[in-house]
This record gives C-alpha cells, sequence and structure tokens, in this order.
C-alpha cells in the first residue's frame, strides 16, 4: 500500500535535509512519485542494502539532496491524491472518477487531452486521434476539446 506523509513545512528540501522543522507554514502531502535522470544508474550501482537486505529509495533521493539536485514539485488545485491500497478506498476513488465523469464532463488522465492542451499534439492532430476510434463514446470527448480549441 502506498504512504503519504503529511507536513507543515516551509521548504520540502530544507525540512528533508533537518528532519525537525521549526517553522510550519505550507500544509504539504508527499505521495512519492520520483522521476530520475540517467545518473540514477551509477548511484544505485553505488548502494549497499539496508538492514532488510534491500536497496532504499530514500539512499538513491538523499544522493541527489547531497549533491543539491533534488527538486520537489508541488502540485497545485486540480491535483487528487487516491489511495487505492484496499477494496474500501479503490472503491471512493472510482466513485470519485465517476463524479468527475458525470457531473463535470472531465476524463481523468485523458492522454490525448493533455497532450494536446500541453501544446504536444495539434488541434488537428487531437481530432485525427478522436476520429480513429469509431463510435465511441471516448471519440465524442476529443473530438468536443478540439472544437473548443483550448491548447497551450
Amino acid at each position: 500500500m502506498p504512504v503519504i506523509s503529511i507536513a507543515r513545512v516551509l521548504d520540502p528540501i530544507l525540512a528533508t535535509r533537518r528532519k525537525i522543522v521549526t517553522r510550519l507554514l505550507t500544509f504539504v502531502g508527499f505521495a512519492y512519485l520520483y522521476f530520475f535522470d540517467q545518473r540514477i544508474v551509477d548511484i544505485a550501482a553505488s548502494l549497499k542494502p539496508s538492514a532488510r537486505g534491500e536497496l532504499e529509495i530514500t539512499d538513491a533521493i538523499n544522493a541527489y539532496l547531497r549533491m543539491g539536485e533534488l527538486h520537489v514539485e508541488r502540485l497545485g488545485r486540480g491535483f487528487a491524491w487516491l489511495d487505492t491500497g484496499t477494496p474500501d478506498s479503490m472503491l471512493d476513488a472510482s466513485e470519485f472518477i465517476r463524479t468527475l465523469d458525470k457531473r463535470q464532463a472531465f476524463r481523468v488522465s485523458c492522454p490525448e487531452e493533455i497532450a494536446f492542451r500541453m501544446g504536444f499534439i495539434s488541434r488537428d492532430d487531437l481530432e485525427q486521434l478522436g476520429r480513429e476510434l469509431g463510435k465511441a463514446e471516448y471519440r465524442r470527448y476529443l473530438l468536443a476539446i478540439a472544437a473548443e480549441g483550448f491548447g497551450s
């Protein structure tokens, strides 16, 4: 099951370095999603197994921290962490997604829409992707997004 840590911190990097935060300003939830560059291969090769006999992700993260290369992305409004580690929490997450779909006509994690809104594909590209889907509801959604024309 994923673990989420919740803390009030001024600076997530500083809080990680000190482990103790004396001035608490910002409410931050940590939902541990990591992206590493090519250096992770050498870093991982240099790690020693922990007492559990495993390589620890925190040791790799600390290597980037020591290099001054650890970056935190704060996710603002419109982002939600949905824990799906139990049947009940999976149902809760499903109902949340369904509510967004039914009440607000939003699709969650629609790669084509994201690519369009971020400027990775054009309106014509999005329309073409939609047309390739036959008569599916998803097709109608993509074509409606393209018709709005609100890419980047």
